[in-house]
């Protein structure tokens, strides 16, 4: 009960982080650092927690997210991202734990610094 707990926990904090994210603009000159499924399965919490919503106020669609995320951290966009989230939750053991086991071991570097956005992923400032 108390991981399951927990782990909606951490889930609501990678989706109000991805929402932060998803507020920025390629422009803004990030850059993923850490792996693409990483990235997709982050984007598939957001999804899952529609928090996201276009101009109808309809949650956005996932194509559409990863879409997004992938543009703004510069990342070429997965021909099947629902795969890569498949495959990502069959990650078990030592040498690839689930994302929301690692989730507190990751940070955002932008500005050479650790930001105050409390976000789990590895960005950092594109040159």
């Amino acid at each position: 009960m108390y991981e399951k707990r927990n782990r909606s926990v951490v889930r609501q904090c990678i989706a109000e982080d991805m929402l932060g994210l998803m507020r920025r603009r390629p422009e803004d000159g990030l850059v993923w650092a850490s792996s693409k499924t990483d990235l997709i399965e982050m984007v598939h919490i957001l999804y899952i927690s529609e928090l996201m919503r276009d101009s109808g106020n309809l949650p956005m669609t996932f194509r559409e997210l990863v879409r997004r995320a992938c543009a703004i951290v510069h990342v070429t966009e997965p021909c099947n991202p629902n795969q890569l989230v498949a495959r990502a939750r069959l990650r078990k053991g030592r040498r690839m734990l689930p994302l929301e086991e690692r989730y507190g071991g990751m940070r955002i570097v932008e500005h050479g610094a650790s930001e105050g956005l409390g976000m789990a992923v590895d960005i950092s400032l594109y040159t």
